[in-house]
């Protein structure tokens, strides 16, 4: 018996997979989501509505719970013809009236003051909902701008980086002269466990916040040296993820909490952030380090910029 479904919402680089009928494999099978590949190397996914709108997902409804890894393997063939997608075979996708998915743009009337003004709640946010792994630990230090030490290597190497970037930034923002990217901040590539590690989750949150803010000069710069890490230090999914943000797209509830973060709404603000929680494992939070990390950057140059 086949699981038989459609396509609700689509991405548009899931799209763009999809508007190139091919054979394919699936390379991740999870409980909510499976990836696939096709000959070209360009990865989509496929979810229940559960894991929420990005540029990857095609997001499916499903009768009942499901369960992927209990439908299809790794490893398996995927075909695309007419309309439909064949997974393995017990799964079949009807993809042929996605409705399309793209994040919203910054809202009327965000800027730097209301982000620095939300800081204290984003702070007070981390503090009342406990411990994290990965990168939200050091939101507050990116914040800070402070030099800590830790006991533990992942954050220390992910520190050293992060500041290494912060300080790398801050003279292009300043147009000093043309300095060569950071081989330490390059290292964050690849950096941390999981599908998409830390420090890859990292990069995605700098070159979307750069994007959405305009800085298209940097932003090449920074996806140029990361996007040619990625190719040797991490997975085809994780990178499939960074090309995405490259472009300026990540998931719904990033985009969403960076619109928060720039509006006078500190319910929305917690909303979003809500949100952020259930993506990945720390995910969420390890891409808003760097949008954090932006955001302050810019903020504190454009406050050096205006006269006393």
């Amino acid at each position: 018996m086949q699981a038989v479904s459609k396509v609700d919402l689509v991405g548009a680089f899931a799209r763009d997979f999809f508007d190139a009928p091919d054979e394919a494999k699936i390379i991740g099978v999870f409980r909510r989501s499976l990836y696939v590949e096709n000959a070209f190397g360009r990865v989509a996914c496929i979810g229940e509505r559960g894991i929420g709108p990005g540029p990857l997902n095609a997001l499916c409804e499903f009768p009942g719970d499901v369960d992927f890894t209990q439908i299809v393997e790794p490893g398996s063939p995927a075909r695309i013809r007419d309309g439909w997608m064949q997974l393995g075979p017990r799964m079949k996708i009807d993809i042929s009236r996605p409705v399309a998915w793209e994040p919203e743009p910054l809202p009327v009337g965000w800027n730097l003051e209301f982000f620095l003004e939300n800081l204290p709640v984003l702070a007070q946010w981390i503090a009342e909902t406990g411990h994290r792994e990965g990168l939200a630990p050091l939101i507050a230090q990116v914040v800070s701008g402070e030099e800590l030490s830790y006991e533990d290597a992942f954050q220390t190497v992910s520190w050293r980086g992060i500041s290494s970037f912060r300080l790398w930034l801050s003279h292009s923002l300043d147009q000093a002269e043309d300095l060569e990217f950071p081989a330490i901040a390059s290292r964050l590539v690849g950096l941390g466990p999981g599908l998409t590690p830390s420090g890859d989750d990292f990069w995605c949150g700098v070159m979307i916040a750069l994007r959405a803010l305009g800085f298209m000069d940097i932003l090449e710069k920074v996806s140029g040296s990361v996007l040619k890490q990625a190719r040797e230090r991490t997975n085809k999914i994780s990178r499939a993820h960074m090309e995405c943000a490259a472009g300026g797209q990540g998931v719904e509830a990033l985009h969403e909490t960076i619109s928060a973060l720039g509006v006078a709404d500190e319910a929305r603000l917690r909303s979003a952030l809500r949100e952020l929680d259930k993506i990945g494992h720390s995910s969420g939070w390890d891409s808003l380090a760097g949008v954090v990390c932006v955001l302050e950057s810019v903020a504190s140059w454009r406050g050096r910029r205006i006269p006393a």
